[in-house]
């Protein structure tokens, strides 16, 4: 199934309004909940998701992105294998949870109380992930937008009125649980007939084993969250957790090129692994496309006042406005990373992407233990920016060896100069900087036609 350039292109726009829509109701929730719980107890939520997050990659078994890579009559067969495997596993581990969360020795008697509540739309939450990735393949995309607007709604209606009747961290805990069962068994019962639930025990065995490389890079690149989780819960509280919780999930909504980019990239590379002529180009558009919108983005945020901080979440939010710089310069780099991390999955670079994902939470561990012992909580933004940079050139230098010379060189330069100016708020210093870039850039830009057809 070789897919047409406007039919991505469509996809790729129905994914924009998409993620432009749900950015709205997320941060509309997720402001009113800040507002409404204060940064203690959601940091008691955000450690109860971080923990169920973690569990759901381990359901999925890294087969997520190896399914994406299949095409046609083999699409179909690995993805029902995928989903009924994957979603089997969640029920299975969901079980385990909900009757061994009260043993857990690390988690306080509330955080065990909302992961067991949370628990309980484990295998919804790991079925709906692999009915994005079907959505996503074939670009049907309009289902899967009106069934997470219709949650995203019904979660800000059943949060903010458990609030309101004394519920504290549990309610959005519980919100989170109808909504995601309620998109879920909305898309399930309309896709009914993608779904055969059958084991077929003769591919088993090779899907695991396509699946586990893939899945200890998926868990060494999330688990700088649970890391994060680990060093500011004993050291600072969970006061200050809620508070770079909250930072990292919002600028994680901001970060639109990246999510609406990062499958349909990883999708169309694997059409062009053949053809490193197409698949340099591409990388190329996107990587333009991915630091251009987020690094803009960023700016924008980075320069509203405290003022409107205190409006929006409350008087004891104010402190966040001081990692905020160093998240997003993380993510602006992050985003840059998972384009580069594409052109290796296509080019099968397996050792390679693991190794570099091992150096990336190595650095931010080794970061972390030193800047935040020498600068606090805001320590922690600078072990992200570090370790993401770090990450950044390793993956580069591999691209380059697996890949070939991709003209990707004026775009590198344009991200050097956001992450500078957004790092140090030095807005004024970059407009020199800045224009000499728009001005060599030209020539690359008509070449790759970035803004022309951006697939």
């Amino acid at each position: 199934m070789l897919l047409k350039s406007k039919d991505i292109i469509r996809g790729f726009h129905v994914s924009m309004y998409r993620n432009l829509l749900g950015l709205t109701l997320s941060l509309v929730s997720l402001f009113l909940i800040a507002r409404a719980i204060g940064p203690k107890e959601y940091g008691q939520y955000f450690v109860a998701g971080v923990t169920l997050d973690f569990i759901s990659c381990l359901c999925q078994l890294g087969l997520g992105p190896v399914v994406q890579r299949k095409n046609g009559e083999q699409f179909e067969k690995f993805w029902r294998q995928y989903f009924t495997l994957s979603f089997s596993t969640a029920i299975l581990i969901s079980v385990l949870l909900v009757l061994t969360v009260g043993s857990l020795p690390l988690l306080t008697g509330q955080i065990k109380n909302i992961l067991c509540i949370m628990s309980l739309g484990l295998p919804a939450l790991v079925g709906l992930t692999s009915i994005r990735v079907a959505s996503e393949k074939k670009l049907r995309l309009n289902e899967l937008v009106v069934a997470e607007l219709l949650g995203q709604i019904v979660f800000i209606l059943v949060s903010v009125s458990l609030i309101s009747w004394g519920w504290g961290a549990t309610a959005p805990a519980s919100a989170w649980l109808l909504q995601v069962n309620l998109i879920f068994w909305i898309l399930f019962f309309r896709k009914k007939k993608m779904l055969d639930l059958k084991w077929d025990l003769s591919e088993l065995g090779r899907m695991v084993r396509l699946g586990t490389s893939q899945l200890v890079i998926t868990l060494l690149l999330e688990a700088r969250v649970p890391l994060m989780v680990s060093v500011a819960a004993p050291s600072f509280g969970l006061g200050i957790t809620g508070e770079l919780g909250i930072i990292r999930r919002l600028v994680q909504k901001l970060n639109l090129f990246n999510s609406s980019n990062g499958r349909l990239t990883m999708m169309v590379c694997s059409t062009y692994t053949n053809n490193r002529r197409r698949l340099k180009i591409f990388i190329a558009k996107n990587l333009w496309g991915n630091i251009i919108g987020f690094g803009l983005l960023g700016c924008l945020v980075v320069t509203i006042p405290d003022k409107i901080v205190y409006l929006l979440m409350g008087p004891e939010w104010v402190s966040v406005k001081k990692v905020i710089p160093y998240f997003i310069s993380s993510f602006l780099l992050l985003s840059a990373c998972s384009v580069l991390d594409v052109a290796l999955q296509a080019t099968d670079a397996v050792r390679l992407r693991m190794g570099s994902a091992l150096v990336y939470l190595l650095t931010l561990l080794m970061g972390s233990i030193f800047f935040v012992s020498a600068y606090g909580f805001v320590g922690w933004g600078y072990a992200e920016l570090l370790s993401s940079a770090v990450y950044m050139a390793g993956l580069l230098m591999m691209v380059r060896t697996k890949v070939g010379r991709i003209p990707i060189s004026s775009a590198l330069l344009m991200l050097t100069a956001f992450v500078g100016s957004i790092a140090t708020r030095n807005f004024w210093g970059m407009i020199p900087l800045t224009l000499m870039l728009c001005l060599s850039a030209r020539a690359a830009l008509r070449r790759v036609g970035a803004f022309v057809n951006p697939y």
